[in-house]
Protein backbone atom coordinates (compact mmCIF):
# COMPACT_ATOMS: atom_id res chain seq x y z
CA UNK A 1 0.00 0.00 0.00
CA UNK A 2 2.67 2.60 0.68
CA UNK A 3 3.80 2.25 -3.14
CA UNK A 4 0.49 3.15 -4.11
CA UNK A 5 0.64 6.28 -1.81
CA UNK A 6 3.84 7.06 -2.73
CA UNK A 7 2.54 7.64 -6.21
CA UNK A 8 -0.60 9.50 -5.55
CA UNK A 9 1.60 12.25 -3.83
CA UNK A 10 3.88 12.27 -6.91
CA UNK A 11 1.16 12.11 -9.27
CA UNK A 12 -0.40 14.81 -7.60
CA UNK A 13 1.94 17.05 -8.74
CA UNK A 14 0.32 16.42 -11.87
CA UNK A 15 3.77 17.07 -13.67
CA UNK A 16 3.73 17.28 -17.74
CA UNK A 17 4.66 13.77 -18.33
CA UNK A 18 6.00 10.57 -16.76
CA UNK A 19 7.97 7.43 -16.95
CA UNK A 20 7.24 4.71 -14.13
CA UNK A 21 8.99 1.42 -14.16
CA UNK A 22 8.04 -1.77 -11.49
CA UNK A 23 5.37 -1.29 -9.36
CA UNK A 24 4.54 1.30 -10.01
CA UNK A 25 3.92 0.70 -14.23
CA UNK A 26 2.17 -2.35 -12.72
CA UNK A 27 -0.46 -0.38 -10.86
CA UNK A 28 -1.34 1.84 -13.43
CA UNK A 29 -1.40 -1.30 -15.75
CA UNK A 30 -4.20 -2.30 -13.33
CA UNK A 31 -5.99 1.02 -12.60
CA UNK A 32 -6.58 2.44 -16.70
CA UNK A 33 -9.19 -0.26 -17.29
CA UNK A 34 -11.23 2.66 -14.70
CA UNK A 35 -10.58 5.53 -16.51
CA UNK A 36 -12.86 7.16 -18.78
CA UNK A 37 -12.76 6.74 -23.00
CA UNK A 38 -12.97 9.69 -24.89
CA UNK A 39 -16.51 8.43 -26.00
CA UNK A 40 -17.42 8.08 -22.12
CA UNK A 41 -16.27 11.93 -21.59
CA UNK A 42 -18.35 12.53 -24.50
CA UNK A 43 -21.67 11.23 -23.08
CA UNK A 44 -21.09 12.20 -19.29
CA UNK A 45 -20.87 16.04 -20.64
CA UNK A 46 -24.21 15.31 -22.92
CA UNK A 47 -25.97 13.28 -20.66
CA UNK A 48 -26.38 15.52 -18.05
CA UNK A 49 -27.39 15.36 -14.03
CA UNK A 50 -29.65 12.32 -14.55
CA UNK A 51 -26.62 10.17 -16.18
CA UNK A 52 -23.98 11.71 -13.45
CA UNK A 53 -25.90 10.01 -10.24
CA UNK A 54 -26.44 6.95 -12.31
CA UNK A 55 -22.68 6.69 -13.07
CA UNK A 56 -21.62 7.99 -10.02
CA UNK A 57 -23.30 4.99 -8.31
CA UNK A 58 -22.27 2.34 -10.47
CA UNK A 59 -18.85 3.37 -10.19
CA UNK A 60 -18.42 3.31 -6.24
CA UNK A 61 -20.29 -0.23 -6.67
CA UNK A 62 -17.80 -1.14 -9.10
CA UNK A 63 -14.84 0.30 -6.86
CA UNK A 64 -16.61 -1.61 -4.10
CA UNK A 65 -16.35 -4.89 -5.51
CA UNK A 66 -12.81 -4.66 -7.31
CA UNK A 67 -11.81 -3.41 -4.12
CA UNK A 68 -10.37 -0.47 -5.15
CA UNK A 69 -9.13 1.73 -2.60
CA UNK A 70 -9.65 5.73 -2.17
CA UNK A 71 -6.29 6.53 -2.60
CA UNK A 72 -6.65 4.02 -6.16
CA UNK A 73 -9.80 6.02 -6.76
CA UNK A 74 -8.02 9.72 -6.67
CA UNK A 75 -4.75 7.73 -9.45
CA UNK A 76 -7.48 7.28 -11.63
CA UNK A 77 -8.98 10.63 -11.68
CA UNK A 78 -5.57 11.67 -12.43
CA UNK A 79 -4.78 9.73 -14.69
CA UNK A 80 -8.15 10.81 -16.82
CA UNK A 81 -5.73 13.78 -17.77
CA UNK A 82 -2.78 11.78 -19.16
CA UNK A 83 -2.24 9.56 -22.70
CA UNK A 84 -0.74 6.13 -20.84
CA UNK A 85 1.46 4.41 -22.79
CA UNK A 86 3.09 0.60 -22.12
CA UNK A 87 6.44 -0.15 -23.72
CA UNK A 88 8.61 -3.28 -22.21
CA UNK A 89 8.31 -2.65 -18.60
CA UNK A 90 8.19 0.89 -19.02
CA UNK A 91 4.70 3.46 -18.11
CA UNK A 92 5.03 6.68 -19.74
CA UNK A 93 2.46 9.17 -19.25
CA UNK A 94 2.08 12.58 -20.82
CA UNK A 95 -0.47 15.30 -20.37
CA UNK A 96 -3.66 15.86 -22.43
CA UNK A 97 -3.73 19.25 -24.15
CA UNK A 98 -7.32 19.89 -23.56
CA UNK A 99 -7.94 23.39 -25.72
CA UNK A 100 -11.29 24.98 -24.75
CA UNK A 101 -11.75 27.86 -27.20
Amino acid sequence: MEVVENLYKELKKEKSDYVLIGEEAEIIKGLTKYCQTDKDRLFWFLGGPLLWIFEGRANKRRYEENNVSKTERKIVYILSRYEVTFKNDYCVLVRKNININ
